[in-house]
């Protein structure tokens, strides 16, 4: 019984405060929600993590500060680019599935590139 009332409780909580990230998110006039794939809780984190924008000189600098900026890693005549090791990939953690552990996996088949 006492498990049932804890996970009563929790299971309030949890509306609670998904309730209180959807309105900080709506007050915030934040359109990230508009954006494919990005719901409540993920644009919540981004907001967090980043804080205000227009602290970025230009796209460019926000896109080398949270680690997914390109950096041309050519050799002669190849030309290729990669994303950053550094930055703030815990930042780029919310919203970028290619760095999440699973992606570390061998693909079915065996192939890696």
């Amino acid at each position: 019984m006492d498990l049932i009332v804890e996970i009563r409780h929790l299971d309030r909580r949890i509306t609670k405060a998904a309730a209180d990230i959807e309105t900080a998110l709506s007050a915030s006039g934040s359109t990230l929600t508009e954006l494919c794939g990005i719901g409540t809780l993920t644009a919540a984190k981004v907001l967090a993590w980043v804080g205000l924008v227009q602290r970025f000189r230009s796209a460019a600098a926000f896109a080398s500060y949270n680690g997914t900026a390109p950096l041309e890693t050519s050799s002669g005549d190849v030309i290729r680019h990669r994303l950053s090791r550094a930055g703030a990939a815990s930042s780029t953690a919310a919203y970028t599935p290619w760095r999440s552990p699973r992606s570390r996996a061998t693909p079915p088949g065996g192939r890696t590139t």
